[in-house]
């Protein structure tokens, strides 16, 4: 019985270990093979998905432009009364002259310190000797040249000087600075302390008194060094908005450029956006309208903008490009009034059409806005896909490293156990042998014995023989 359950070990159990133990080996290093490819492919990185920006949606023409009747203006204008001028009142030429006159002396240029820069110095200097082609020195030694007035120190020292005309009497001193030394005073205090900010500032100050008549150039320049605040608006920006406004203003009257200006900054400051882009285009309009109307006819143009419009800047300059185009039908000495009698009729005559304006401008720029956020949700789809593909691979590459990791420790550990049963088989099998090695000789020494029992003859002979 235990011959027959050997046999059966020997043909069945061990057999199909060996089987067993192949195929293992073999799932095994498939395994790893496939473990391999794929923790190598997971480092090619995907293709990213191209996104195509598709045209952008056309906006839809505006409908036709009612215009406005030059007659119907006409007809709305006010009657003009004609006024009576006063005549100016005379003033005495022979008025006598205050008895202490100020005297002036040209101002000393201070020592210049020796690491400034030289080239921007030089310039700021010919900056200001523009200055003084547009304010020339003669005529306006009040304004350059440094001021001092007499005083008396006391009423007897007064008494005294005019009995006696002795100027040990008076005394003097410092009333005013001249232009240039104000200037730099007035600049360090708002922060430009060198040659090179000094020169911008001052440029941008000569564009605006170019642009004044000559007889207000002085008063601008005073004002400017008392009460402008540079330091809040910064030398790009004055020049920015000095340069536009030269524009305007140098087509205004001389009387009323004061005004002009002041309603023009407080326009661009009012208008941060397109302030400066409205002021441009007065500059390229107002040579057409009659001088003494211009001042009128830049009010007219503001109330109407800030009333109606909603900073849409196209179309208020749609509508006074259409007046100025009957501009020569209207009288000439009222066109600021007529420009307010147009803009009410172009009102009314539009009022359907800008409904629809706005309307296609709301759609459109919901189109644009649509059209815009297609784009980025479908990059962002793009996006996602690819961080997507790269986690997929990214868990593949740790599978993969797993797998290849598990299938190793298989080979491990099934070659310790078929190793560990190859041996219990060898030590069964040589127990087995020796097993059956003594059984053989047992077996040999009985039939000796035996037979030696039969035939003691036989054994004297071989011990004779022997």
């Amino acid at each position: 019985m235990k011959i027959n359950l050997s046999k059966l070990e020997n043909k069945y159990y061990y057999a199909i270990n060996r089987y067993f133990w192949h195929l293992l080996i073999a799932l095994s290093l498939l395994l790893i093979a496939i473990g391999a490819a794929v923790y190598l492919w997971s480092y090619v990185p995907p293709k990213k998905e191209q996104v195509v920006k598709g045209p952008k949606p056309e906006k839809p023409a505006y409908p036709s432009l009612q215009k406005v009747d030059a007659y119907d203006i006409i007809a709305a204008l006010p009657k003009k009364k004609k006024k009576i001028e006063k005549p100016a009142p005379e003033t005495d030429k022979n008025e006598p002259a205050e008895e202490l006159q100020p005297d002036y002396e040209p101002l000393q240029r201070t020592q210049e310190n020796k690491t400034v820069d030289s080239a921007a110095m030089r310039a700021f200097y010919e900056s200001l000797a523009y200055t003084k082609e547009l304010i020339p020195i003669a005529g306006n030694k009040s304004f350059w040249l440094n001021k001092y007035e007499y005083y008396f120190a006391s009423p007897r020292d007064r008494k005294l000087y005019r009995k006696t005309k002795n100027p040990a009497f008076r005394k003097r001193r410092l009333k005013q600075k001249g232009f240039d030394v104000r200037f730099s005073e007035y600049a360090d205090r708002q922060g430009f302390k060198d040659y090179d900010e000094k020169n911008r500032l001052l440029s941008s100050l000569n564009i605006m008194l170019e642009a004044h008549d000559s007889i207000n150039r002085k008063t601008f320049a005073n004002d400017f060094l008392t009460t402008f605040p540079a330091r809040r608006y910064g030398l790009s920006v004055i020049d920015r908005r000095f340069k536009a406004i030269a524009q305007v203003l140098k087509h205004i009257p001389a009387k009323e450029q004061k005004a002009a200006y002041r309603e023009l900054w407080n326009f661009i400051n009012s208008n941060p956006n397109d302030g400066m882009d409205m002021v441009r285009y007065m500059g390229r309009i107002i040579d057409k309208i009659q001088k003494d109307q211009r001042l009128a006819f830049i009010k007219q143009m503001e109330r109407e903008y800030y009333g109606y419009y909603n900073n849409n800047l196209n179309a208020f300059i749609e509508s006074t490009d259409n007046f100025l185009e009957m501009l020569s039908q209207l009288p000439a000495d009222n066109q600021a009034e007529a420009l307010r009698i147009y803009y009410r009729y172009y009102r009314h005559n539009n009022l359907e059409r800008a409904r629809r304006i706005r309307q296609i401008d709301r759609e459109y720029e919901q189109a644009v806005n649509k059209w815009e956020n297609d784009y980025r949700n479908a990059l962002r789809r793009a996006d996602t896909r690819y961080n997507a593909e790269l986690y997929k691979r990214k868990n593949y590459r740790s599978w993969s490293l797993k797998g290849i990791i598990s299938a190793f420790a298989a080979i491990l550990v099934l070659t310790l156990i078929l190793l560990t049963v190859s041996m219990i088989r060898n030590i069964n099998r040589l127990t087995e042998a020796i097993y059956e090695n003594n059984r053989q000789m047992n077996l040999h020494m009985e039939n000796l014995a035996t037979a030696q029992t039969r035939h003691p003859e036989n054994q004297d002979k071989e011990e004779d023989n022997g």
